[in-house]
């Protein structure tokens, strides 16, 4: 398994097929104390994932080869607990509630701020997001249901 510095910094992995937004996703989170790797498609994060340790992933949901939720299960199956930020500009119930049972940290909506990116990102790293938020103002944006109590505390 390959290993960074350890000196503080974070790991962050962004996965998707848009070059652009690799680059302007890599630019706005890479700074001194973080460090960003990216890639274009599900079989390669995989095989980047067996020899690399992240604190954060970015993963679109729709990749040219595969899907962000094959990653996500895949990732799991493994024993690789590494936060979870699920992007997509559409998603379907059906997508979104297997995320959350493979307990996705977050959910970002494309477009996205670059604003709203670094804070949720943050807010993975620093394990202060509140997931049942994320989740019920992602389901909101998109029109249906999270399954979630109002009163229902995020996973562990």
């Amino acid at each position: 398994m390959i290993s960074f510095p350890s000196h503080g910094t974070q790991r962050v992995f962004i996965v998707d097929d848009e070059p652009s937004l690799r680059d302007l996703f890599s630019a706005a989170l890479e700074d001194d104390t973080r460090e960003v790797v990216t890639c274009e498609n599900g079989f390669t994060a995989l095989r980047i994932l067996d020899e690399t340790r992240f604190d954060a992933i970015i993963l679109d949901l729709s990749l040219p080869d595969t899907n962000g939720i094959h990653i996500l299960r895949e990732m799991r199956r493994r024993g690789d607990n590494t936060k979870v930020i699920l992007c997509s500009a559409h998603v379907d119930e059906r997508s979104f509630k297997a995320a959350l049972d493979l307990g996705v940290a977050a959910f970002l909506g494309k477009p996205v701020t670059l604003l709203a990116l670094r804070q949720i990102v943050s807010e993975v790293l620093a394990g202060i997001l509140d997931e049942v938020h994320s989740a019920a103002e992602f389901a909101r944006q998109y029109g249906f249901s999270t399954g979630l109590g109002s009163n229902q505390a995020s996973r562990p």
